[in-house]
């Protein structure tokens, strides 16, 4: 990472600590004691709002004359907060689980912040057990946490403990066995992977610079950091964004969630395309101060009351007028992007029907789940019903409430107020009108169902399970098991409860796609494809998603990259044996988002038109197999007769009027491989469009950015319900 770095290096011997456990006290006392101030003043002084920063130092253990500098965060362990911690927790760093034997290990819920820690960072992490509030031969209390009882799992990722008392004694010395516990923390901080590695001269001249601006600010641009960097002699974009999220993120220096979406081209430092392009353009030095912020918000009676919604007015009250002395104080200029950043760590949303004047607050919905259109779908012949389980082994703090986030364009308001609450959301797709119910059964061990009915009801699925599936990769230490449930009828109207493990019907549509899969509640027999009908598009949807988000993600779009091409007349000729010039041609525009069609155009054939959209046909000469869209009825129908003609089309020689490179030559890509029109093939077919006079904008499509999908072609209505909405600050100038 470090290579061709001409500058004067030395070793870094640094990590992130991570203090955490139930009952502030405890944790309070053992953190000042390490950082060797008295515990009885810390304890006055410390947060109660979820993270407390500070740097500790200790000797390397084994490198002589070496110190390891640890940046420590002391988390609160009230529950309204664990929801925010999530996001700060780091697999590359030594944890702290702190605990008080005088309340018990089930008390302090031990076992349940191991499991949290083992969730997010998929058990790569180092928890020191500390039992607090033990002087040496006084205590009259069991140390004994349970170890024994303990799934393997989470055993494996504890690698020391020890029983301290951090009260400072009389004579001003530390308190029984913290100087063993800063033993301990130095051994297992120089085992981490980091712990060494070359730090060049500039890059710790830059990053001391940032810091000493934390204490005026809270924040800086990504830009300022870069002029920081420049001023130290550090140009290439790569390494500045190597030192922002490596050596200030990952190592607990500052918050920085710029991750990049993509590699190679798309990425480059010249012009990187980001996850989250607000939250690349900030870095965050006092992650107190942006925890604190959200907390306030969880804490807002007002909105409790209102079931969650947000007036956007009382902003004002909750971060800057409330006169509180030990509140944060947060200027009127931070509000707008601190609500976008709620925002982004699926905290809350702007709701689209308020003008961009409220959000809904998901973690304080309602807990009573409201009237609904339906719990348990109808059967209409011109509909499907398509249902599948998530069990997951363990809880996920706040899934439901990130999930009701996600899936904000498809809520449904009746009453004047959301179908959704604390378990559950029920869903309406503005594309197709379908209807969908999502749940959450169980605490410890829970299930999640997603119900879906309508005429296009795989492609509503699908898009609710990548959306699930995504949420519970944050958690890389969950695991969980997909069902796909039996879609037959029962003669009283009901579906069958049987249940097809999902990704052994992935395995079997791949390896023995005309094998019959029985139903053992109801003994009917299905092919891997007809229960796969939806999920993710089929069989191949989870190999194809990387390569897919590579094109979403470019914005060189100049037309949607989704149509068909097939005879005006309806009829089928082929154009091998029958002269394209002179034919009447149809082609048809369709949403990106979700294979919808939105406008068509007729126009006759001619010779300049022919080489025109020749190769754009034989590029696409799977046609939409590529967009993996799981659609029915008419569409699936278009989608396949058009597949057939235009690889038809892109069958014709090169005399017929072509003039393909070498690689379309072939034939087009490989069977799976997607086929979106890409590059120099896009400007083909945005020619080709404006020589038949059909323009995208004027025949009712949009090109808007689809949160997790990138900027899409969709339709006007698509692009209403999707198209992210800004915060409104009516308190604020306006821009």
């Amino acid at each position: 990472m470090l290579r061709g770095l001409a500058d004067r290096a030395e070793p870094l011997y640094e990590a992130k600590l991570l203090v955490t456990g139930e009952g502030t006290v405890g944790k309070s006392w053992a953190l000042a004691a390490l950082q060797k101030e008295d515990p009885n003043e810390a304890v006055g002084a410390q947060t109660t709002y979820g993270i407390d920063r500070g740097t500790l130092t200790l000797d390397h253990p084994t490198v002589a004359g070496t110190e390891i500098t640890l940046n420590t965060w002391d988390f609160g362990g009230q529950k309204v907060y664990r929801v925010t911690h999530q996001f700060f927790f780091s697999e590359e760093a030594v944890y702290l689980l702190v605990w008080n034997p005088r309340q018990g290990a089930e008390q302090c819920q031990v076992r349940e912040w191991l499991r949290r820690i083992e969730l997010r960072t998929g058990g790569n992490a180092k928890v020191i057990m500390v039992a607090s509030h033990c002087p040496a031969g006084k205590s009259a209390y069991s140390t004994d946490y349970g170890r024994g009882s303990l799934p393997e799992d989470l055993q494996a990722m504890i690698v020391d403990e020890i029983a301290i008392d951090s009260n400072r004694k009389a004579d001003g010395s530390d308190g029984d066995k913290i100087p063993e516990l800063r033993e301990l923390i130095a051994k297992h901080a120089s085992g981490l992977p980091r712990m060494g590695e070359q730090f060049p001269a500039k890059w710790k001249a830059a990053r001391e610079a940032v810091e000493k601006l934390k204490k005026k600010n809270p924040y800086i641009k990504y830009a300022r950091f870069t002029r920081i960097c420049n001023g130290k002699g550090i140009t290439d974009a790569d390494q500045i964004f190597t030192l922002a999220r490596v050596f200030m993120h990952e190592l607990g220096r500052a918050v920085y969630y710029g991750e990049r979406r993509s590699k190679g081209k798309a990425a480059a430092a010249t012009n990187p395309v980001y996850q989250d392009a607000m939250l690349a353009d900030i870095m965050i030095l006092d992650a107190e101060w942006l925890s604190k912020a959200f907390v306030r918000v969880l804490d807002d009676e007002e909105t409790k009351t209102a079931g969650g919604v947000l007036e956007h007015v009382r902003l004002d009250v909750i971060w800057r007028t409330h006169g509180r002395k030990d509140w944060s104080v947060y200027q009127p200029a931070e509000h707008y992007f601190l609500i976008r950043l709620m925002g982004a760590f699926d905290v809350s949303y702007v709701v689209k029907d308020t003008d961009g004047e409220k959000s809904l607050v998901a973690q304080l919905v309602p807990e009573r789940r409201p009237p609904l259109p339906w719990l348990t779908p109808g059967i209409a012949d011109d509909e499907q019903t398509l249902r599948m389980v998530c069990a997951l082994e363990n809880e996920a703090p706040g899934l439901m409430a990130r999930f009701i986030v996600q899936t904000a364009p498809h809520h449904v308001e009746e009453a004047g107020r959301g179908l959704f609450w604390t378990d559950g959301v029920f869903m309406r797709e503005p594309a197709f009108g379908d209807e969908a119910l999502a749940t959450v059964d169980g605490a410890e061990r829970p299930v999640v169902t997603l119900t879906v009915r309508g005429k296009q009801a795989g492609w509503f699925l699908g898009e609710l399970y990548r959306t699930l599936d995504t949420l519970l990769n944050f958690w890389p230490g969950l695991e969980k098991t997909y069902h796909v449930l039996c879609p037959k009828v029962r003669d009283d109207g009901k579906l069958f409860t049987g249940r097809f493990d999902f990704d052994f019907l992935v395995a079997e549509q791949m390896e023995h796609p005309d094998d019959n899969q029985i139903c053992q509640a109801c003994r009917s027999r299905w092919k891997p494809r007809d229960l796969l009908f939806g999920y993710g598009g089929v069989a191949r949807q989870r190999d194809l998603q990387a390569a897919h988000e590579r094109f979403l993600a470019r914005q060189e779009a100049p037309c949607p990259r989704a149509f068909t091409l097939w005879p005006s007349d309806g009829a089928y000729f082929d154009p091998q044996a029958v002269k394209l010039t002179g034919k009447k041609l149809r082609l048809t525009l369709y949403s990106e988002h979700s294979g919808m069609e939105v406008v068509s155009k007729d126009f006759k054939v001619t010779g300049k038109w022919v080489k025109l959209f020749g190769p754009v046909a034989r590029v696409t000469a799977l046609a939409l197999t590529g967009i993996a869209l799981p659609l029915t009825g008419e569409i699936e129908k278009d989608f396949g007769e058009s597949a057939r003609f235009m690889s038809a089309v892109g069958g014709l020689p090169v005399a017929e009027g072509f003039d393909l490179d070498d690689e379309h030559a072939k034939g087009g890509r490989p069977e799976g491989v997607p086929n979106w029109v890409t590059g120099s093939d896009a400007e083909v077919l945005h020619d080709f469009l404006k020589q038949i006079k059909l323009a995208p904008k004027f025949g009712g499509m949009k090109f808007v950015k689809i949160r997790n999908k990138g900027w899409l072609w969709v339709s006007m209505e698509e692009a209403e319900a999707y198209a992210e909405v800004e915060p409104v600050l009516a308190y604020l100038p306006k821009k």
